[in-house]
């Protein structure tokens, strides 16, 4: 009898020692810190790498969420995750350094694939876009040695579908859905000739062409554009002389498909017909301050 109670009383401690050491292994493994992680990306239009870690201690949990954007397609149409290339500038006259006059400010409002260079607007142009003639341009760009020119790229009108003319010789139609956050473009030189009989101003032909080194992002300003040592000297006609050295601006492309679906993120497509862009043009020759 005695061993039978004996028996009894050692099972019932090893029950209770069992379940004791149970109880403390559920509650070690509900403190412990336990980490996901999870990458992901996507393919086309912006790409993102993220990780996402979730901790859990005890009966309370918290997740924090890290995300970093690349320079891929943006379909928010603004410069969010995009790079932002060019200088930092005002794009007016105190941008000037040195003696001399203010430097020299055009505003240029063009429809895609249309080349600025001096000529003339309709009169149904706003003020502020007004195109030189050959003879105003003569004067403005006067100069006998220093010649250079720095660009600001600024938002362009958004043009909606229709008729309406947001920017010189824009074509109507359905306009880009998003607006560009940089642009690239060349730069050229032309000649103003004056005859030297009866007074008449014309336009050579471009030359000295250069590119933007890298795209220019809207409010930011491109790179300064020395033109000094590159102009002509004389008219290759003995009637005419070269009153002055002009800019020409032209094959302005843009990021804008970019914003639409992924493609030519760079500013490497045309600038629609149905769509503008907008340049500030600073000018400096010798009678003015330099380009700081």
């Amino acid at each position: 009898m005695k061993q039978n109670i004996l028996f009894i009383l050692v099972l019932l401690v090893a029950l209770i020692s069992c379940n004791k050491t149970t109880k403390e292994t559920n509650n070690n493994n509900s403190n412990n810190s336990v980490q996901t992680t999870t990458t992901g990306s996507t393919a086309g239009g912006s790409t993102s790498s993220g990780s996402t870690s979730s901790f859990s201690n005890g009966s309370s949990s918290s997740t924090s969420t890290s995300s970093t954007s690349t320079s891929g397609g943006n379909t928010g149409g603004s410069n969010s995750g995009r790079p932002v290339y060019g200088n930092v500038c005002n794009g007016d006259t105190s941008d000037g350094v040195g003696d001399g006059d203010n430097i020299r400010i055009l505003q240029m409002g063009m429809a895609g694939q249309q080349n600025w260079f001096p000529g003339a607007y309709s009169t149904s142009e706003p003020s502020q876009y007004f195109m030189v003639t050959p003879e105003e341009a003569s004067y403005l760009f006067a100069t006998d040695a220093r010649l250079k020119v720095r660009f600001k790229v600024n938002q362009a009108n958004q043009p909606a579908t229709g008729t309406d003319d947001y920017c010189y010789a824009r074509t109507s139609g359905a306009a880009d859905s998003y607006r560009y956050t940089m642009l690239k473009f060349t730069v050229a030189l032309r000649d103003v000739y004056r005859h030297k009989t009866n007074n008449t101003y014309r336009l050579g032909d471009s030359y000295a062409q250069r590119v933007v080194s890298q795209p220019v992002s809207v409010s930011r300003c491109s790179e300064v554009f020395d033109f000094s040592s590159s102009r002509n000297v004389s008219a290759p006609d003995s009637s005419e002389e070269i009153a002055a050295t002009v800019v020409e601006v032209s094959n302005v492309r843009s990021d804008s498909t970019c914003q639409t679906n992924g493609t030519y993120c760079e500013s490497d497509a045309l600038v629609r017909k149905q769509s503008c862009w907008d340049l500030t043009m600073q000018v400096s020759v010798d009678s003015t301050q330099d380009i700081q």
